[in-house]
């Protein structure tokens, strides 16, 4: 007998009313599915918080206010402090969306009923985290750079622009004049866009004799392949056509910081207007998702944006 891991699955078999009365699993199910789906969580590290008014620091190159110097006999050894960066403040919302079940739903329905609801409210979520992260660079105020041509046209250099987006990392400098010494690891865009980067005659021409399996058209369905040995691909259907953007690797640190009061919450489901036993005036039973957080930018020079890509 299969041995089922799931716990998204774990609710076709489930009768729906264990399902309704359980909020961990409600929660689980939800984590699991955006478990490695979002760019998001790549951007922003989590730090939790115990207030809404959080402080934070821009990044500056690894570094002290005072260089190594030649030192005279019995002269003194000068000390150095870590240099901090511009100071900023944000403040913590409130993101929220709820689901309903409606008592037909609750007592003649499946666990796949719950499912289909529980996929359009995690949509909804991936959605709205793609939609405040592109926000949150764009208020950053990151570098934007033009490709010079169509990836979807014959004589397109689609590797090149990923690499003037490399350079433009690599050249990245912070107040003083000190380089970052940012990598790109990571390129972000919607899978319309990523098809014309694979497709693309350059991108294709790495992958010849030894190296044709690992083409990145040959990728299976449902991962995303590693471009020009350094590029990871991120897919994200909320972001526009022909953006793309080109992030520095995690071994780098995160782009920013997702201040946060703790976790999503998910609550069980319940009664939404009336403790009636059958679900109130409207004989339906409500969920909610609420998560408290703000997306920081503390390194807005470790990303760039390509634009005009298709």
């Amino acid at each position: 007998m299969a041995t089922n891991n799931s716990y998204f699955d774990a609710l076709e078999v489930l009768p729906v009313e264990d399902i309704l009365t359980s909020s961990e699993l409600l929660e689980a199910a939800a984590s699991e599915l955006l478990i490695g789906t979002q760019a998001y969580d790549l951007l922003f590290n989590a730090h939790n918080v115990d207030h809404l008014t959080i402080g934070y620091n821009i990044d500056v190159a690894p570094g002290l206010d005072e260089a190594v110097q030649t030192v005279p006999e019995f002269g003194e050894i000068p000390v150095g402090d870590p240099d901090a960066g511009e100071r900023k403040y944000a403040d913590l919302t409130k993101k929220a969306i709820g689901l309903r079940i409606s008592k037909e739903q609750r007592d003649y329905g499946t666990g796949a009923d719950i499912q289909r609801e529980l996929v359009g409210r995690v949509a909804e979520i991936r959605r709205g985290n793609s939609a405040d992260a592109m926000a949150a660079l764009e208020e950053a105020g990151i570098e934007e750079l033009p490709v010079a041509k169509k990836w979807n046209t014959a004589d397109a250099q689609a590797v090149d622009d990923l690499w003037a987006a490399d350079d433009l990392l690599a050249g990245a400098k912070d107040t003083r004049g000190n380089l970052f010494n940012y990598s790109a690891g990571y390129v972000w865009a919607n899978r319309k866009t990523l098809n014309a980067l694979k497709r693309n005659k350059q991108t294709s021409s790495f992958y010849i004799g030894d190296m044709a399996h690992a083409n990145p058209l040959f990728t299976g369905i449902g991962e995303q392949p590693l471009v020009a040995e350094q590029f990871k691909l991120v897919a994200d259907q909320a972001l526009p056509d022909g953006v793309a953007y080109v992030f520095a690797d995690s071994d780098y640190g995160t782009v920013g910081t997702r201040f946060q009061t703790g976790d999503p919450i998910f609550t069980p489901f319940y009664e939404e207007h009336g403790q009636s036993g059958h679900g109130g005036s409207t004989m339906s039973w409500r969920s909610d998702y609420a998560h408290w957080r703000a997306l920081a930018v503390r390194a807005p020079k470790a990303a760039v944006k390509l634009t005009g890509a298709i």
